[in-house]
């Protein structure tokens, strides 16, 4: 097994702790409450797995980006892609498939965000209130989409003073094929009082960053270069006529073009250059609006209304071989359109305190993927395959409108001074239409005259053929509708064992609905019926008597039954999702904080996650026994932080990612190495100026996160060799950051 650490990384952050640490004082942690919830319970008081990191502690800790949070904490990581993982689940689906509907969701301020969302929203965390990390099921309180967990991450509001923030950074890439590759960014942020009762913020964000990427035979060091924008708004009103009524209302638009994720890496390849020949398209535009109203109607109850809406499109357009030769490609257009509306009543009484809603969300996904010259073997057996193909055009559209229905409810009863018993409750309801047209324009079939297949005969449309022969359907459409609800009940017990310590026990279940694929080669719908998972937990809290030590864990047991796979139709050429498989998934995670001195500050998260197939085959198959994709069982992170009075500062990390596989079959080529990774930053600030060094994989860990068989292929399509189809993460980077405060 991989240690957590080598020596040389541990090395060096004991020697910072040595060198930084001060006598105690009288310094504290700040109190904690916890959003995602929406009971308002502070860190000691609730039942659920939550880390929570504040915008103080993104500041402290030199934290850039979402993935920087995830991979500091117990259980949890984030890939190059935007998917994560909380306790073995990625967020993408247990198979590695990276279409399934999600397991877990991102929310920002208080925005469902979608698979388009993940994948291209800004990066950066810049003007930032709180992250809150939900690892295990939170159905009862998120509903749909949530049964692995949630992320939610809430942005400064508008203060009762004027503030202002610029934030300037530049770096470079110090390894890989392309050192020397630049990024930078600029930030602003600005707002305070209008009037009386209204206030105002606004954010921009541009960043551009060279990446690391290099195109193999045109030797573009560019390659890989993104490009984000962000702007985001929010108004707030407290009328003075109605003293216990607010607004708030939060709008953002972003333009994002990103690089491609993954490459041919063949054996005699130089890592981080990709040999693709088409010019690749990753782009997308974001728009999220929401608006919050509360009312304050006594001491005991409160009314919200919680309303979002978000629309991302996106055009992708890449290389479907992912080699120099082969001319195919595939083009996607997507358009995602969501709404939601929430109202919730929360009430507080002497023994008992609780939330009860209604939320009704729309969800309109659709996409058209074109498909152009792609490659198809006429006669798909060798020799024959190596010099008779066609060229086929065609394209199939998917269209989903999910109307889901919810009521739920959840209260905290002090059963005594000590003793609280939590009941949960949610009634969740999807509807689902679907749609799913095919059109195939042309195939044209080539008979090669050479070894390479650079003369061939004259084409032949053979159209018609391709769709006698089962190799795709007629041009049409299938369409189906369906309905899933479920009732999902949870119950915990919390009980004090002095006012610093805390346990607690909570079973819940969680679900995810079903749904339809197409098969591809004949145009049948597949319908999957609702998954679902009973789940419980036991965890304790601490936090000293002079808040200066916190202290989490918990330890966790899921049944997962009807789980929703992808699995191969029987002649092994098509594949949809199926309610094949069940598993089960166990772990525990380990939490730390502590401010040893007015000066030092540390965290510790460790944690382990076991997940496996009880149950899983698929057309021969036998996959009982795997673990899931993109589960690493062993996480960790340590870290310090030093500030001393004058404003300099100093901060190091550690964090560790266990090996894990990119599919469920568990297959060699798709194993993912174990990665530690160290990062660390060092500046100085005052109340008007910082300026800080940061350094992010000092060591210069070459690592993927995601890796696949890139099997021979004929000539024609120019894989003359076994390779990989990888995701290399980032290799050292060194960036100089600048904040203005005023």
């Amino acid at each position: 097994m991989t240690p957590y650490f080598t020596r040389r990384h541990a090395a060096i952050l004991l020697g910072l702790s040595a060198t930084l640490a001060h006598a105690q004082s009288g310094a504290k942690l700040e109190e904690v409450k916890v959003f995602a919830e929406k009971l308002g319970r502070n860190t000691l008081e609730t039942t659920s797995s939550v880390s929570v990191v504040t915008g103080e502690d993104i500041n402290a800790r030199g934290i850039t980006s979402l993935a920087e949070i995830l991979d500091s904490i117990a259980n949890a990581s984030m890939t190059e892609n935007g998917q994560f993982s909380l306790r073995g689940v990625s967020s993408g689906g247990v198979d590695g498939n990276e279409f399934n509907s999600q397991t877990a969701t991102v929310f920002i301020d208080g925005v469902a965000q979608d698979r388009v969302g993940l994948h291209y929203g800004m990066r950066d965390l810049f003007d930032i209130s709180q992250v809150e990390v939900l690892r295990g099921p939170q159905s009862t309180s998120q509903g749909r989409n949530a049964l692995a967990g949630a992320v939610l991450i809430s942005t400064n509001n508008p203060g009762d003073n004027w503030d202002s923030h610029v934030r300037l950074n530049y770096g470079i890439y110090d390894g890989g094929a392309n050192t020397g590759n630049q990024f930078y960014g600029t930030a602003f942020a600005s707002g305070g009082p209008i009037t009386d009762s209204v206030g105002a913020r606004i954010v921009l964000q541009d960043r551009h960053s060279d990446g690391y990427l290099a195109q193999r035979d045109t030797g573009d060091k560019r390659y890989g270069q993104s490009d984000q924008q962000m702007a985001r708004a929010k108004v707030s009103w407290q009328p003075a006529g109605l003293p216990d009524f607010s607004a708030l209302l939060s709008m953002s638009y972003g333009e994002s073009q990103l690089p491609p994720t993954k490459y041919y890496l063949r054996p005699s390849s130089e890592a981080y250059t990709s040999e693709s020949n088409t010019e690749e398209v990753y782009k997308a535009t974001l728009r999220a609006m929401s608006l919050n109203l509360d009312y304050q109607l006594n001491n005991h109850l409160s009314l919200s209304s919680i309303s979002s809406g978000l629309r991302n499109t996106n055009y992708t357009l890449y290389d479907t071989d992912y080699s120099r030769d082969a001319d195919s490609y595939y083009d996607l257009r997507s358009d995602n359109r969501n709404h939601s509306q929430e109202f919730r009543l929360n009430f507080r009484y002497e023994r008992v305190r609780g939330v009860a809603g209604v939320y009704y969300g729309v969800f309109d996904d659709g996409y058209t993927s074109i498909f152009g010259d792609d490659i198809v073997p006429i006669i798909p057996v060798p020799p024959f395959s190596d010099f008779s193909y066609a060229e086929a055009d065609y394209a199939f559209s998917r269209s989903d409108n999910i109307e889901n229905t919810a009521i739920f409810a959840e209260a905290d009863i002090d059963l005594s001074q000590r003793l609280t018993l939590t009941l949960g409750l949610r009634y969740d309801r999807e509807d689902r239409s679907q749609k799913l047209p095919f059109t195939i324009t042309h195939a044209d079939a080539y008979t090669c005259l050479n070894s390479d297949c650079s003369t061939t005969l004259p084409p032949l449309d053979v159209t018609q053929l391709v769709i006698a022969s089962g190799l795709f359907p007629e041009s049409g459409q299938q369409s189906g509708d369906a309905s899933y609800d479920a009732w999902l009940p949870k119950v915990a017990l919390r009980y004090a064992l002095s006012e610093q310590l805390g346990v607690f026990f909570v079973v819940n279940q969680a679900y995810r609905a079903g749904g339809a694929d197409v098969l591809f080669s004949t145009g049948e719908v597949k319908e999957y019926e609702p998954e679902y998972t009973n789940n419980a937990e036991l965890g304790f809290r601490y936090q000293s008597a002079d808040a200066r030590y916190t202290a989490s864990s918990n330890i966790y047991y899921t049944e997962w039954q009807d789980q929703q796979v992808q699995v191969l139709t029987e002649a092994g050429d098509d594949s949809y999702r199926d309610n094949a498989a069940n598993s089960e998934l166990y772990g525990a995670e380990l939490e730390l904080q502590a401010q040893l001195s007015d000066r030092v500050s540390a965290y510790l998260a460790l944690a382990y996650a076991h997940t496996e197939f009880s149950d899983f085959v698929t057309s021969g198959r036998e996959y009982t026994g795997n673990e899931f994709a993109r589960s690493p069982s062993a996480t960790g992170s340590v870290g310090l932080s030093w500030r001393h009075p004058s404003g300099w500062h100093a901060a190091a990390n550690l964090d560790h990612t266990g090996e894990f596989y990119s599919f469920a079959d568990n297959e060699a080529n798709s194993l993912n190495e174990a990665r530690t990774l160290f990062h660390a930053r060092a500046g100085y600030e005052n109340a008007n100026f910082a300026v800080q060094l940061i350094g992010r994989n000092l060591s210069n860990k070459e690592y993927t996160s995601f890796s696949q068989l890139w099997e021979k292929q004929s000539n024609r399509y120019g894989r003359t060799e076994d390779g990989l189809l990888v995701t290399h993460g980032a290799p050292r980077s060194i960036a100089l950051q600048v904040d203005l405060y005023w």
